[in-house]
């Protein structure tokens, strides 16, 4: 496959449409809480563990395994600003039973997609038999049709490994933080989350959306 340095602007773009469009999303996903969206309006979307940060909602053994090096750039995973292609997954799930409402997800640009130095996962990067691969074009192999799935759970029994790729990552490096005008939608869980982030923030472009059923309600 042909990397970023190689294609014409024009044809990765057409190449990237139609990788979103075959796999059926709009925009990158980021879980946090409604703490940090202070500093990420005004200090961009940073890796774990950086300054700005308010509240940490990660899992601490979920920490430990990330702390491993990928296999192209040599990075640890702590080094990239984690994306999900499916939010509705075991980790919001747990996340946001811990701090409900509290919890909002970051719809980012898919064009953070055409950075140089990019991972792209078929399942949760943290676990031993997921596949990585430094190229965007690795979207038209990925299961989708079990990414999306609805549950991981079925007859009250647990698929472990659907349940890892669900939650198929893209990994953008962001040494200076990702800007806001990346940022496309915020989406929210109430309507009353809703309107205190279009009350306190400025906003421009971006979307505030409520959706619960993204968190598990409704």
């Amino acid at each position: 496959m042909n990397t970023a340095e190689e294609l014409h602007p024009e044809t990765f773009h057409e190449l990237l449409d139609k990788a979103l469009e075959n796999a059926g999303f709009s925009t990158l996903k980021h879980m946090t809480h409604i703490r940090n969206l202070e500093n990420i309006l005004k200090y961009g979307l940073h890796s774990h563990g950086n300054s700005f940060q308010t509240e940490d909602i990660s899992n601490q053994t979920v920490n430990d395994r990330r702390s491993r090096r990928d296999p192209f750039f040599h990075r640890s995973l702590h080094d990239y600003v984690p994306f999900y292609f499916n939010p509705r997954n075991a980790m919001l799930y747990k996340t946001q039973r811990e701090y409900g409402q509290d919890i909002i997800i970051l719809g980012y640009s898919p064009e953070l997609l055409l950075q140089n130095e990019i991972l792209v996962t078929n399942g949760n990067a943290a676990c031993d038999d997921t596949l990585y691969s430094h190229n965007f074009n690795y979207l038209f192999k990925i299961d989708w049709k079990t990414v999306f799935s609805s549950s991981w759970c079925y007859d009250g029994l647990c698929d472990h490994k659907r349940k890892q790729k669900m939650m198929a990552e893209a990994l953008i490096p962001a040494p200076q933080g990702l800007g806001k005008h990346y940022l496309r939608t915020i989406y929210c869980q109430t309507e009353y989350v809703k309107r205190i982030i279009e009350k306190h923030f400025s906003l421009g472009h971006i979307r505030v959306v409520c959706k619960p059923s993204l968190f598990f309600k409704g």
